[in-house]
């Protein structure tokens, strides 16, 4: 392949705006990468246990470890269930901390008492935000390219039909990790009323 006759290298992996993009687009070598961040940022919420409160741990949690989570995840969210499970393992193991627990202490109800999401939900969240940008003219135009509203080719006005989005025909495995076919997924499984708000500073409160 060639841009204005200038080869292009064939790589196994390159990096760019921070995701490492690999040629399987299995987003291993990004987990594993970002993995390795997390565990340094978790160190740190380790030694500093001792002598913060678990209020300022928190924020210092939502401040160097969730960033690393959240960045660009509606990309790389359609990875493996063992890279999600690895990230969760991560995401147990800062909870652990913060709340003082023990190493095998089951980390799903000290999570809600955090307030905490789970790795899935942060996904799921940023795949969300993403979708009503682009429904709301809040994203570039070939994102807002990728979604039809079901207002557009139903004739019965149900109740769902203004909000809901058709669902690409995406018969492979590799299809159904696309943006926007995973998008219209999470999109129609949110309630009516999220769906509807007015704004994306609503919206966000709304899927908090």
């Amino acid at each position: 392949m060639k841009i204005e006759e200038e080869p292009i290298d064939n790589v196994l992996i390159t990096k760019y705006l921070g995701i490492q993009v690999d040629r399987n687009l299995d987003w291993k070598d990004h987990i594993k990468a970002l993995s390795s961040k997390i565990s340094r940022a978790i160190g740190l919420l380790r030694h500093a246990k001792v002598f913060l409160p678990q209020d300022t741990l928190k924020t210092l949690y939502t401040g160097i470890v969730e960033p690393h989570f959240r960045f660009c995840c509606s990309v790389w969210g359609n990875c493996g269930t063992m890279e999600k499970n690895q990230l969760q393992k991560l995401q147990n193991r800062a909870a652990r901390i913060l709340t003082s627990s023990c190493h095998d202490a089951d980390a799903r109800p000290l999570l809600n008492t955090l307030g905490l999401k789970t790795i899935q939900d942060l996904i799921d969240t940023e795949i969300n935000t993403m979708v009503f940008k682009a429904l709301n003219d809040l994203a570039p135009e070939y994102l807002s390219n990728l979604f039809i509203r079901n207002s557009e080719s139903h004739l019965m006005a149900l109740r769902n039909t203004s909000t809901d989005l058709q669902l690409p025909k995406k018969t492979t495995t590799n299809g159904q990790k696309c943006f926007s076919y995973r998008g219209v997924e999470s999109w129609n499984c949110l309630p009516f009323e999220i769906k509807q708000a007015s704004s994306l500073k609503v919206f966000k409160a709304k899927l908090k």
